[in-house]
């Protein structure tokens, strides 16, 4: 044998040798591919019959149709100028949105999704506006139709839960249920924020809602709401102990020097900063004078021998000006006392706290003079005549019949 052909040999025993011994690696890593997929596969399997994945697709299936309705709900908000100038949210349908006006409309936009418990005892509560950027006053007129169709249907009031203290909880301690979500609802819309709405009786009778939750969709400011159910909403109208707190402090500080008693305090809230606004202007606002303060004043000066006017304002520097030196000539027995501006909410208490209440405008004053329960004067230039506001507005709705209107 030459050398030429034993190495031509010998190098096809090596290729061959080699063929051979990559051939079984390849088939291992194929068999080795198989086995993993396989049990990639059955861990899965067992994994998805156990039920987080089955939950977690559930979930998803069912928080589909509020998700959707949260996103529209964002899109179709309007600003109202109503009152507290606030934001008024346009709800929709889940089915479809809606244009402002309509009354086919759902409630806020859930935060969460539905919990068993809720989506079984939905149709035990009513609910409303709350978390849309309204403030206070606004907030408490909601919560008291609230209160008032649920005593006419034998449900129970409810806020819907979200994850922020609304306006409310910064100043009362409510004791109210709180709810993941209303869906399903039934959706009444009022035809005008500043009237009764007689309509809401009908839904004693309880079959438009059967199965559902019912949303009070719109601003529902009358004074008819809290017939018969004033002590209920005097519960959840408890301010919060810090508050309460505060406005004993306030009251006890500002007590005019060597008046130990014998003395009545009269609240005197003054509204200005943004009804001053050329767009609410147009839409119907009026601001009062001085001129209007000083007649209100008057009415309790001929009245009690002794008087503390306790003043708060968004405007404290105009109040100082206006009102400081009306009663230079009586100060043995009037005082004039003004609030250094803290909070929406202790100011609030303060007014609301005295035992009579002279109003400015708005929901804000409004519910100061019903929580004070005393002689009240609202200011009867407002809204101005002939404007998108006194359009949705009736004076025998709004203001209770025992309030005294001044100019």
């Amino acid at each position: 044998m030459s050398d030429s052909t034993w190495w031509h040999r010998r190098c096809d025993c090596n290729q061959l040798q080699h063929s051979q011994s990559s051939t079984a690696r390849y088939r291992s890593v194929q068999l080795l591919y198989v086995l993993s997929l396989v049990i990639v596969t059955s861990t899965l399997y067992l994994i998805y019959w156990s039920g987080p994945f089955n939950n977690a697709l559930h979930n998803t299936v069912t928080r589909s149709e509020p998700a959707v309705v949260s996103v529209v709900q964002r899109v179709v908000q309007f600003r109202h100028h109503i009152n507290d100038t606030d934001v008024a949210a346009t709800t929709i349908h889940p089915s479809k949105a809606v244009l402002p006006g309509t009354t086919t409309t759902v409630a806020s936009t859930p935060q969460s999704p539905p919990t068993p418990t809720d989506t079984l005892d939905v149709d035990k509560y009513i609910g409303s506006h709350f978390a849309d950027g309204r403030r206070l006053g606004n907030q408490m007129f909601n919560l008291a139709v609230v209160v008032y169709v649920a005593k006419l249907t034998g449900r129970q009031p409810a806020i819907q839960k979200v994850n922020y203290k609304i306006g409310l909880d910064k100043v009362f301690d409510l004791r109210i249920k709180r709810l993941d979500n209303f869906y399903p609802c039934y959706v009444f819309g009022e035809k005008k924020s500043l009237t009764y709405d007689r309509r809401v009786e009908e839904l004693a009778n309880g079959s438009v809602a059967r199965g559902k939750s019912i949303f009070l969709s719109g601003f529902f400011q009358s004074w008819k709401y809290t017939q018969n159910v004033e002590r209920r909403l005097r519960h959840h109208f408890t301010f919060l102990p810090a508050i309460r707190q505060f406005v004993d402090k306030f009251l006890e500080d500002s007590r005019p020097p060597g008046w130990l008693g014998g003395f009545v305090r009269v609240g005197v809230h003054v509204r200005r900063g943004d009804v001053l606004n050329a767009g609410l202007v147009k839409f119907g606002h009026r601001t009062p004078d001085e001129r209007y303060f000083a007649n209100a004043m008057r009415y309790f000066v001929d009245r009690f021998e002794r008087i503390q006017f306790i003043v708060a304002s968004n405007d404290i520097v105009w109040c100082r000006q206006k009102l400081a030196d009306l009663w230079t000539t009586l100060r043995h027995r009037v005082n004039v006392t003004f609030v250094t501006p803290r909070s929406a909410g202790k100011d609030f208490a303060v007014v609301a706290s005295c035992e009579h209440v002279i109003m400015s405008t708005g929901t804000y004053s409004w519910w100061a003079a019903w929580l004070a329960r005393g002689v009240t004067i609202y200011y009867a230039g407002w809204p101005r005549n002939g404007t998108a506001l006194a359009d949705m507005f009736n004076r025998e709705d709004y203001f209770p019949p025992t309030w005294i209107g001044m100019t």
